[in-house]
This record gives C-alpha cells, sequence and structure tokens, in this order.
C-alpha cells in the first residue's frame, strides 16, 4: 500500500491535533483559594492541593465534570459550592490513583468540608532523605511523576472543634450563602491521617452549615475515624433521595454521624455499611433528626445498633431521671432556602421527643446488641415503622432500649433474631397499635433493673412481606 507525502502530512497533523487537544483535556488546580465555573469541557480537574471557597465567593460545578484529587487533599467550603449534576451526566468526586485504598494501604482524599471558620495556609517543602537507597527511590518516583516536589500547601484551622465553642460570633455561621451538591457521585474518601476535625467525614464534612442540600447523590466506598461518608455537627442539612453504600468508620457512624444537629433526611437508602463500634448506618448524638421513608438495609456495627444508634448523655439521666429536651440547632437553615427545598414534603413537628422516624425501613441489620436500632437514655417517637429480619448477635434483635422510653407507633417489629425488643434501665417505654411477632412475649426485659412498659392494641400476625 502506497501513501503520498501530502497523506503521510494530513495524517501526522491529525495526530499531533488530537494529543494536544488529549493533553489539554484536564485542569491542573493548585492549592489556594478557588472561585467561578468549571465545565465539563475541561474536565477532569486534577486538585494538587487543599482549597478553599471563600466566604462571598462561588464554585459551580456543571453536569459531568471529574473531580480528581491528586493526593489527601480537602474542597473546604466557607462560600457557596453548587455542584448540580443530571440523572444521565453525574459529577463525580474521586482520586487519581485508586491502588491500594480498599485495604488502606494508602489514603484517597479529605473530602468536602462545609466549614465557614477561619483558615490558615501551612506550606511544607520537599526535602530529599538522607538515606542513599532512599534517594534513589524518590527520585525513580519523581521522574515518574508520583512524587511532586513543589510546595505543598494546606488548610488548618486555628478554632477548636468543640460544640458549643463561642470563639466566635455565631453571626459567622448564619450566612445567607448555601449550597447544593445534586447528582453527584462521591467515592474513596479518606479522613484518616491528619487531627480533628480532618478525620470525620470520608466524603463531607459540615460544621455549622445548614443551608446545605444533597440530593440524588451516591456514596460509595468512603473511610473515615466517624462517618464514613457524612458527619455533621450542629448544623441542619437536608438530605434528599441519596443512596449511602459500602462506606465504613473506625469508631461509629458506618455511614452518617449527626452531633448535636437537627438533619432532615428523606427517601435516602443506607445500606452495606460497617462501624467498629455503635451505628452501622447512622449514629445521633444529641440530635433531633426528621427521618422520613428511609430504607436501611445489611448495616453492620461490632458493638451497638446496626442500622442506626440513638444516644443523649447517659450521665445526665442517670442524674436527673428525665429526658433533657433537644429542640434543634441554633444554626438553623435560612428560612428563604427552607420554603424552596421543603415546599413538596411535608413534615410533621413535634415538641416532645428526641427526633422523628416516620414510615422507614429497618432490616437485615446486624449488631451485639440493637441489630435494628440501638437507644441510649433518648425517647424518640417512632411511627409507621418496619423493623424487620435483624440479627443481634446477644440481644434485641429489632430494638435494643437502654435507659430510653422510645414511643413506638403503628409499627411492624418481626422477624428479628434474639427478640424483637430488650428493654433495659430505667425509661418506660410504650408500644401502641403494633404488631410485635409474639405479641408483648416479644418484649423482653433485664432481670436486674426489671424496666416496665406501657402497651395497647398489640398484634401478633404474619406481616407477609413482599421483596423485603
Amino acid at each position: 500500500m502506497k501513501y503520498s507525502i501530502k497523506g503521510l502530512t494530513i495524517i501526522v497533523g491529525m495526530l499531533a491535533v488530537t494529543c494536544i487537544n488529549l493533553l489539554h483535556c484536564q485542569t491542573i488546580i493548585k492549592p489556594g483559594n478557588i472561585s467561578g465555573i468549571w465545565t465539563k469541557k475541561t474536565s477532569p480537574y486534577i486538585i494538587k492541593g487543599d482549597i478553599n471557597i471563600p466566604a462571598g465567593k462561588a464554585l459551580i460545578i456543571t453536569p459531568g465534570v471529574v473531580v480528581r484529587f491528586d493526593g489527601p487533599y480537602l474542597l473546604n467550603v466557607q462560600g457557596s459550592l453548587m455542584a448540580r449534576g443530571t440523572e444521565k451526566d453525574s459529577i463525580v468526586f474521586t482520586v487519581t490513583d485508586t491502588t491500594g485504598i480498599k485495604s488502606k494501604k494508602r489514603y484517597g482524599w479529605n473530602g468536602i468540608h462545609f466549614d465557614r471558620r477561619p483558615i490558615t495556609w501551612d506550606t511544607t517543602y520537599f526535602r530529599m532523605p538522607d538515606d542513599e537507597m532512599l534517594r534513589k527511590l524518590i527520585m525513580q518516583y519523581i521522574e515518574e511523576g508520583k512524587i511532586d516536589t513543589m510546595a505543598r500547601i494546606c488548610i488548618s484551622l486555628t478554632i477548636n472543634d468543640a460544640v458549643n465553642d463561642a470563639t466566635l460570633a455565631d453571626s459567622i455561621f448564619r450566612g445567607q450563602q448555601f449550597s447544593e451538591l445534586t447528582f453527584c457521585h462521591f467515592e474513596f474518601g479518606t479522613a484518616m491521617g491528619r487531627k480533628q476535625p480532618y478525620v470525620f467525614g470520608g466524603a463531607v464534612y459540615i460544621y455549622r452549615y445548614s443551608n446545605l442540600l444533597i440530593q440524588h447523590c451516591t456514596f460509595e466506598n468512603n473511610f473515615a475515624y466517624a462517618g464514613g461518608a457524612v458527619y455533621c455537627k450542629e448544623a441542619a442539612p437536608v438530605l434528599i433521595r441519596n443512596h449511602l453504600r459500602k462506606c465504613r468508620a473506625q469508631s461509629s457512624g458506618g455511614a452518617m454521624v449527626f452531633v448535636h444537629s437537627e438533619p432532615i433526611l428523606v427517601n435516602n437508602l443506607i445500606s452495606d455499611n460497617n462501624a467498629d463500634f455503635n451505628g452501622g448506618g447512622i449514629l445521633f448524638y444529641e440530635s433531633y433528626p426528621c427521618m422520613v421513608n428511609n430504607r436501611v438495609f445489611r448495616n453492620q456495627a461490632k458493638n451497638s445498633g446496626g442500622g442506626m444508634f440513638c444516644e443523649k448523655k447517659l450521665e445526665n439521666f442517670l442524674s436527673t431521671k428525665q429526658y433533657s429536651m433537644t429542640t434543634g440547632t441554633k444554626f438553623e437553615r435560612n428560612k428563604t432556602f427552607e420554603n424552596v427545598i421543603l415546599k413538596d414534603f411535608h413534615i410533621n413537628s413535634s415538641d416532645h421527643f428526641n427526633g422523628q422516624f416516620q414510615n422507614n425501613l429497618i432490616c437485615q441489620n446486624k449488631a451485639l446488641t440493637g441489630a435494628g436500632i440501638g437507644l441510649c437514655a433518648t425517647n424518640p417517637e417512632l411511627v409507621n415503622m418496619t423493623i424487620a429480619d435483624n440479627y443481634a448477635d446477644i440481644i434485641g434483635g429489632g430494638i435494643y432500649s437502654y435507659h430510653s422510653a422510645p414511643k413506638v407507633i403503628n409499627s411492624i417489629l418481626y422477624g428479628n433474631m434474639k427478640d424483637q425488643v430488650f428493654l433495659s434501665g430505667k425509661g418506660v417505654p410504650v408500644f401502641t397499635y403494633c404488631n410485635i411477632e409474639k405479641d408483648i412475649a416479644g418484649i423482653r426485659t433485664d432481670t436486674i433493673f426489671n424496666p416496665l412498659f406501657e402497651y395497647n392494641n398489640i398484634l401478633n400476625a404474619s406481616p407477609d412481606f413482599c421483596n423485603p
């Protein structure tokens, strides 16, 4: 086959243009403050260090963008982040190299932090080690582009990460700006290897930032000390129709942790997450959640609350014999933001119970105690709940209530192993219009405290589940 010089010139030219396009079809983001618009045309965006959206500024990420963190770096949001993907063209947050992350031999990226506290920028310069063998190995990595010898800039906080911290004025956290994450995929977020609060929330960390909507997002294979995917402190975010799966916490909250918070959780699927202590799916601590129409399936905790764990300060209850009321965070959602976000949802309010749980399915979870739900020193309201086929190694397959007084109404507790309900300690739970396997015999109590409980209109009939 023969080629003309002109034909070869055209082919070479086309190849050159193609190579140039491939080389330029990405954007390098250096550490520092950012804002503006990220588009699919200049994607992927390679993050080379910690980045921050300052207060008063906004970053808009359009559908189809891929954001790849080239190391354990984070995106801090003091201003506004609008990452709006679509069902067919989502936005992806991931790492450049995923090798060894699942086996925990290396860290992924450090997540998105919605946090308006002041930050400082620390600079650490690369230094070649003295050991000759190590120098040769590092030189090889430098030549292969695996090590960046440029100055690395990272974010650090000067304000304590504590509940009710009064170092800063509350007004700093009540900004009018809001953020939205829609149709985003978060993977390999790893909140480890740094000091607090950077060990919380594998993919998303929220501190006193309530004007936040997370909807139609997927969280997968994220890991943290607490809150494998999401960690929230003193805030009231809204999470709608998300799927959180295969995330893990070294302590509690395999998928999510909420501390002194007032979240709204609607139509989410929380499945196949793990925690090394409490709350395989979710942990609520001193919080006032509104959790409606969620599915919590196949999560596991090594201690209590395979599906979810709700806890308040035990010492307060033991000293007062009363349940302290949680009325929500003082860093509430902006009313304009709330009216727009929740216009299609009817959320009932209650002033008498520490959390509202309505129409949720809690199924096939595992734990030592409280495989479905674990409770400690709290009194939530559980309405129209289906708690089924959960397995506890010791006690409380459906619910384990410790010094708690839940009000369980019109709910199904069936097919749970090692008791439907186990009550321990003080507190008087109430069961009304419930279908409980074995009737009141399905509610066991310990022999030390001999706790009391109230019940009326209890039914014992097979629910005839379809595709549980």
